[in-house]
C-alpha cells in the first residue's frame, strides 16, 4: 500500500484579524455608551468612550463581508437584537451577549436593507435581487417573499399606524405593502431617479425620501376618512385603501452627491442627510408652537402689506382666508457637518439630548476606517457641532502595501500610503503609529528596536521603536520608488531596489545623535555598494548563507549575483510578466517566483533550472514565502486568497481565505508555524499551523463539492429568478433550496429507511449500532430527533425535496408523535406544510384514508391542549410580574439592591422559586 503524506492544517488564528474598526456597511447605537459597526465579515461592539472591543460577533475569517445592520433595543429585561446581512444574501441574528440566534438564508444576492418590525418578533430584509422578504424571528422561520421591485431595495421602513410596510428601490419607486394580505397595496412615482433612502417622522404623518437629485422629497400620510374629496383618486378608493400619501413638496439640499442614509433623531427633531461624500446636513423640524408663531409672523406682514398698498388701515378686514401652511413651515435646512473622509454609516445617540430638544450626538463611520463622534445643536438658525472623540490608532487609514515581521516573532510591521503601524502579536494590538509616509516596504533592524521603511519617493526612514521617533531620513537613496528592501543574513547591513534601476547595499552603523548633543550614539545606516542594472527594479533577495543576491527586473527575469562581488551569476527566465515577490529557502537550494503572470516557479540554485511551474491564482501573485526551514511556500494574491504548495513533492496543499480585497505581502514566523497577511482592506490577518492533519485527496474532494454547490446555489437561484418572472406572483415562499436544506433532506430519507428496516426486523436481531450510539433509542424516537435537529429555517425546504413516496412513509409517524405529545409544534408544523404542498395526491391515495381520519381525530385534542397550557403559563407569568411590580421590584437582578426589609426580601425568594 502507498504510503501518503499528511500535511498539518493551517487555519485563522484566535483574534487573528488586525486593524479593521469600521467597514462602514452600518453602525447603531446597542447600549448607552456602546456602539456597534460592521468590521468586514463581523460586527464589533466598542465602548464608545475608550474605543475597547466589547465583543465580536460573527466570524472574522468568513468570505463574504457584513453589508446591512439592523438593531432593535426591547424593553429590559429582554436583550438587544442585532441582525447582519452579508453578501451573499445570508442574514444572521445575534444577541448583544454574543449568541448567535438564528441564520435566515432567502435572498439570492447582498443584503441592501434591514428593518426590525413591531417589538422585534419579526425582521424585513431587502436586498439587490429586487425581493422583500419578512421573517418570524420567534419561530425561526421565513413569512412571505415578496415580488415587485424591478431594482435594488435601498430602504425599509414600517408605517406602524396602519400596520404597512414601505420600500424604496433604485426602480425609482417606493411601494407599500400589506403584510397581511401579502400583497402591494400603493406605490409612490414621485421620484425620476433611484430612490437611496427614507425615513419616516417621529409621529408618522410625514414620509422623507432621498434620491440622487439635489431634493429632499416629502410626502404626507393622510387617512383616507379624513382625506378632502379633491384629494381621493379614484383607483384609490376603488381599492379601498386606507391611507394615502400626498406630496407636499422638496426641500432642497446642498450637496449634489446621491443620498444613502435619511436617519431621524433628537427625539424627532433633527433630520439627517447622509450623501456620497464627506458632508452630512441636519435639517430641523419646528414645533407647533414655532410653526403657529411663523404662521402668525406671515400672515402680520402680508395684511401690512395689503394695507400699505390700499393706502388705508381698514383693509385688514378684507383679509379672510388663513395664511396657507408650507412645508417650509414644517422643516429647514439648519448646517452642515464635514468629516475628515466620505460617510458611509451614521447613527444618533438616544441617550444624548432631552426629549425633542435639536440639541444631541451622531457617530458616523468613515471610509478610511475611522468612527467619529459630534455633539451637534441646531438649536439656532446654523448649526453647531463639536468633534467629541474619534476611534483610529488601531487601524490604517488607507490600503496596506507591506508586512514585516521581527526576529523573535513577537512584533509585526505594516505600510500603507498614510504611514506604518507596530503590532504586538500576543496582545493582538498596535502598540506604535510611524509618520513614514507613503511607504511600499519595511523591515525590522537585528535586535527589534529599530525599523526601515523605504518610502514611493525614493527616501529611507529609520524609526526608533521605544518611542515611535525618525532618527534618521534618507533622501535619494533612490531616485524613484523603493520596491523591495531586503537583510543580509548577516545582519550588518541590507539593500535595496528601485525603479531608478539600481539595487544599493547599506550598512548599519553607530554615530553621535544630534538629539542628545552628541553625548550618545544611534544607528545610522550608510551606502556601501550600488548595482545598476538594466530595468526597474522590482524585488531583491538574499539567500540564507549569504552567497546570492537575487533580483527581479521588470523585464520579466530574475538575475542572480554573488553577494560579495556582485557578480553575475544566473539568469532565470520563463516568466511572462515581471516577478513581483520571490523566497529562498533556508538550504539555499531553491527560489520561488511569484509573478503578474499568476504563476509560482520554483527554480533550483545550483543551475537555474525551472523544477516546477504553477498556474498558482486567478490572479496576480503578489506574495512568496518559503514556511521555515521547510521547502512549503505560501502565495498570496489579487484574487484574495492564501495559497500553501509542497516544494518538495509538487503538490497544491490547501486555500485560506477571508479577506475582503487583494492581499498586498505575507510574512511568516521563523518557525513557520505563523503566517501574517495584509490585504487593500485594511486588515492584517494571522493564520497559524494546527495539530489537525490533512489529507490532500480528501481537500481536493471537500473543494470539488463546494464548487458543485455553489454552481448548483447558482442555476437554482437562475430558475427561480426564471419562474418568477414567468408566474407573476407578487408572493411566494420566504426560504430558497441551499446546501444545508439537501443535506437535511438526505438525512431525514435515511432515518425514514432506518426505522423501516429495524421495524421489519425480527425479535432478537441486533438493533442498529446508530440506536445503540445515541443512547439505543428507539426508531421513532431516532426519527423524531433527526426532525428536531433540523434548523427551524431549513424545514420546509428540506420537506419540500423529499420524495412523495417518502411523505407517505412519514405521513403515520406524524399522526404518532402527536398522538403521543411529542413535538407537537413541530410535528403539526411539518404536518400542514406536507398537506398544503401535497393536497390532492394525499386525498387520493386510499391507503392514507386511515391515517389522514386519526389525524383529523388527533390534531385538534392535542393542539388545543398545547395551547391551553401556554395560555395558562402566560397567565401565571403575569400574575407573577404583577406581584413582582408590587413588591417594589423592577427586575430579579436588582432585588436585593430594591428591597429594604425582610418581607420584600422572602417574597422576592418565593418568586424566584
Amino acid at each position: 500500500m502507498p504510503q501518503v503524506k499528511s500535511y498539518r492544517r493551517f487555519g485563522p488564528a484566535e483574534e487573528g484579524c488586525l486593524g479593521v474598526i469600521t467597514s462602514g456597511a452600518g453602525v447603531e447605537f446597542v447600549a448607552e455608551g456602546e456602539i456597534a459597526t460592521t468590521t468586514l465579515s463581523t460586527v464589533t461592539i466598542y465602548k464608545q468612550r475608550t474605543g475597547e472591543v466589547i465583543r465580536v460577533l460573527g466570524d472574522q475569517f468568513e468570505s463574504d463581508p457584513v453589508t446591512a445592520l439592523a438593531v432593535h433595543i426591547p424593553p429590559a429585561p429582554r436583550p438587544t437584537l442585532i441582525a447582519g446581512g452579508t453578501h451573499d444574501g445570508t442574514i444572521r441574528l445575534w444577541e448583544v451577549t454574543g449568541e448567535e440566534l438564528v441564520t435566515f438564508r432567502g435572498h439570492r444576492a447582498e443584503i441592501s436593507a434591514l428593518c426590525f418590525l413591531g417589538d422585534g418578533l419579526q425582521l424585513a430584509s431587502g436586498s439587490n435581487d429586487t425581493d422583500f422578504i419578512v421573517w418570524d424571528v420567534v419561530a425561526e422561520a421565513g413569512i412571505v417573499r415578496l415580488h415587485g421591485h424591478t431594482g435594488p431595495i435601498t430602504a425599509i421602513v414600517e408605517l406602524t399606524r396602519y400596520e404597512l410596510l414601505l420600500s424604496a428601490s433604485r426602480d425609482h419607486h417606493i411601494r407599500v405593502w400589506d403584510p397581511a394580505s401579502q400583497h402591494c397595496v400603493q406605490t409612490l412615482v414621485g421620484h425620476r431617479n433611484e430612490v437611496g433612502a427614507m425615513v419616516l417622522t417621529a409621529d408618522q404623518t410625514r414620509l422623507i425620501t432621498g434620491s440622487t437629485d439635489s431634493e429632499v422629497r416629502v410626502w404626507a400620510i393622510v387617512d383616507v376618512a379624513d382625506a378632502a374629496p379633491e384629494q381621493l383618486d379614484a383607483a384609490q378608493a376603488a381599492e379601498g385603501v386606507s391611507v394615502m400619501f400626498v406630496p407636499l413638496g422638496s426641500v432642497t439640499r446642498q450637496s449634489r452627491e446621491r443620498v444613502i442614509g435619511l436617519h431621524l433623531g433628537c427625539g424627532g427633531s433633527m433630520l439627517a442627510c447622509q450623501a456620497v461624500d464627506k458632508a452630512v446636513e441636519f435639517f430641523r423640524f419646528r414645533t407647533e408652537a414655532e410653526i403657529t408663531k411663523r404662521l402668525k409672523r406671515r400672515d402680520k406682514r402680508l395684511k401690512a402689506k395689503e394695507a400699505e398698498d390700499d393706502g388705508a388701515g381698514t383693509a385688514v378686514d378684507k383679509i379672510a382666508t388663513p395664511v396657507e401652511r408650507k412645508l417650509e413651515d414644517e422643516m429647514f435646512s439648519c448646517g452642515v457637518l464635514r468629516c475628515g473622509a466620505k460617510v458611509k454609516a451614521l447613527c444618533f445617540d438616544p441617550s444624548a439630548g432631552q426629549g425633542s430638544s435639536p440639541q444631541g450626538a451622531v457617530t458616523v463611520a468613515l471610509s478610511n476606517n475611522v468612527l467619529e463622534s459630534y455633539s451637534i445643536d441646531g438649536g439656532s438658525k446654523a448649526l453647531a457641532y463639536d468633534k467629541l472623540g474619534d476611534q483610529s490608532f488601531s487601524g490604517h487609514r488607507t490600503p496596506l502595501r507591506a508586512v514585516a515581521i521581527c526576529e523573535n516573532d513577537a512584533l509585526i510591521l505594516t505600510t500603507s500610503n498614510k504611514g506604518a503601524k507596530v503590532w504586538d502579536i500576543r496582545s493582538r494590538k498596535c502598540i506604535r503609529t510611524l509618520e513614514a509616509g507613503y511607504g511600499l516596504c519595511c523591515m525590522f533592524v537585528p535586535g527589534s528596536r529599530h525599523a526601515v521603511v523605504g518610502t514611493r519617493s525614493g527616501e529611507l526612514h529609520l524609526f526608533e521603536l521605544s518611542s515611535g521617533r525618525l532618527i534618521e531620513t534618507v533622501d535619494g537613496a533612490h531616485e524613484g520608488a523603493i520596491w523591495s528592501m531586503d537583510l543580509q543574513p548577516d545582519k550588518h547591513g541590507f539593500a535595496t531596489g528601485g525603479a531608478d534601476r539600481s539595487v544599493n547595499i547599506w550598512e548599519f552603523e553607530l554615530v553621535p545623535d544630534e538629539a542628545n548633543e552628541g553625548l550618545s550614539k544611534r544607528l545610522s545606516c550608510a551606502h556601501l555598494k550600488a548595482l545598476k542594472m538594466t530595468d526597474d527594479v522590482l524585488c531583491v533577495k538574499f539567500s540564507p548563507d549569504q552567497r546570492f543576491l537575487a533580483v527581479a527586473l521588470l523585464d520579466s527575469t530574475v538575475k542572480v549575483f554573488f553577494s560579495d562581488t556582485l557578480k553575475f551569476f544566473l539568469s532565470l527566465y520563463g516568466h511572462k510578466l515581471p516577478v513581483l515577490a520571490m523566497d529562498i529557502s533556508k538550504d539555499s537550494t531553491l527560489i520561488a517566483t511569484g509573478s503578474g503572470d499568476k504563476n509560482l516557479k520554483l527554480w533550483g540554485l545550483d543551475f537555474g533550472d525551472c523544477h516546477k511551474s504553477f498556474l498558482a491564482h486567478q490572479d496576480v501573485v503578489t506574495g512568496v514565502k518559503f514556511l521555515g526551514s521547510s521547502h512549503y511556500v505560501a502565495t498570496v494574491s489579487k484574487d484574495k486568497t492564501t495559497k500553501l504548495w509542497d516544494g518538495d513533492s509538487f503538490e497544491y496543499i490547501l486555500t485560506m481565505s477571508g479577506h475582503q480585497a487583494e492581499i498586498s505581502g505575507l510574512v511568516a514566523s521563523q518557525n513557520g508555524g505563523l503566517v501574517a497577511t495584509v490585504s487593500h482592506d485594511r486588515s492584517l490577518r494571522l493564520w497559524e499551523r494546527s495539530d489537525e492533519l490533512l489529507n490532500l485527496e480528501e481537500e481536493r474532494e471537500l473543494e470539488r463539492e463546494e464548487a458543485d454547490d455553489k454552481d448548483a446555489a447558482d442555476e437554482e437561484a437562475t430558475l427561480a429568478r426564471a419562474n418568477s418572472q414567468r408566474s407573476g406572483a407578487e408572493a411566494e415562499r420566504a426560504t430558497r433550496q441551499n446546501v444545508e436544506s439537501l443535506k437535511s433532506a438526505d438525512r431525514l430519507i435515511e432515518a425514514i429507511e432506518l426505522v423501516e428496516v429495524e421495524n421489519a426486523k425480527e425479535a432478537g436481531e441486533p438493533p442498529n449500532p446508530l440506536l445503540a450510539a445515541y443512547g439505543n433509542l428507539t426508531p421513532l424516537a431516532y426519527l423524531l430527533r433527526v426532525v428536531d435537529k433540523i434548523p427551524s429555517v431549513e424545514l420546509e425546504e428540506a420537506l419540500l425535496v423529499l420524495p412523495f413516496s417518502y411523505v407517505l412513509k412519514l405521513m403515520p409517524f406524524l399522526d404518532e408523535w402527536i398522538a403521543g405529545g411529542d413535538a407537537i409544534e413541530r410535528s403539526s408544523r411539518c404536518l400542514l406544510f406536507l398537506l398544503k404542498v401535497h393536497h390532492n395526491q394525499l386525498v387520493a391515495n386510499d391507503e392514507m384514508v386511515p391515517v389522514m381520519q386519526s389525524l383529523k381525530t388527533h390534531v385538534p385534542v392535542k393542539v388545543t391542549a398545547l395551547k391551553d397550557t401556554i395560555g395558562f403559563n402566560m397567565a401565571a407569568l403575569r400574575f407573577l410580574e404583577d406581584e413582582v411590580k408590587a413588591a417594589g421590584i423592577r427586575t430579579f437582578e436588582d432585588a436585593e439592591a430594591v428591597a429594604s426589609g425582610a418581607g420584600v426580601a422572602t417574597k422576592r425568594l418565593k418568586l424566584v422559586k
